[in-house]
């Protein structure tokens, strides 16, 4: 199996939300190391430090605790920043807004199924329907099961 993590899910396994309690069992499940990208890490340090810098001080608790998480699974090897064919996520994602039957989904929502395929994931961990539905759509398998 070859996991992909999209950038949500990777969020929940980090900032606590009714979806982290899944998403950690989920994890557990896997074989690290887990490929990621730049892309997975610009998202994940974005919101995170954002929840540091908000007003409310359970999101700055949330902030702080998700990112040291966050640094014990890089320094642990859970997760692999791994050099990615941006050009050839780009072109799959690009092809996929053309084909849309209806109005296309965002583009974040085409770029992380894209990648996955790009990079050889069997499996799509994913919270968002869209992402899921355009992942499976091409050949991953989904995880959760259901959302």
């Amino acid at each position: 199996m070859n996991p992909y993590f999209d950038g949500g899910f990777l969020l929940v396994l980090l900032a606590r939300t009714p979806g982290t309690p899944l998403a950690s069992a989920l994890l557990r499940k896997v074989t690290p190391p887990i490929t990621i990208s730049f892309l997975h890490q610009l998202q994940v340090e974005n919101m995170l430090i954002r929840f540091q810098k908000d007003a409310a001080p359970n999101l700055q608790i949330n902030g702080n605790q998700g990112l040291r998480l966050w640094k014990h699974y890089l320094t642990e090897g859970v997760f692999s920043l791994v050099p990615v064919d941006w050009e050839g996520a780009f072109r799959n994602a690009i092809t996929w807004n053309q084909l849309a039957y209806e109005s296309p989904p965002s583009p974040w929502l085409f770029l992380h199924p894209a990648l996955a395929v790009t990079l050889g994931a069997t499996h799509f961990y994913s919270f968002d329907p869209r992402s899921r539905a355009m992942a499976h759509a091409h050949g991953l398998a989904l995880q959760p099961n259901s959302v």
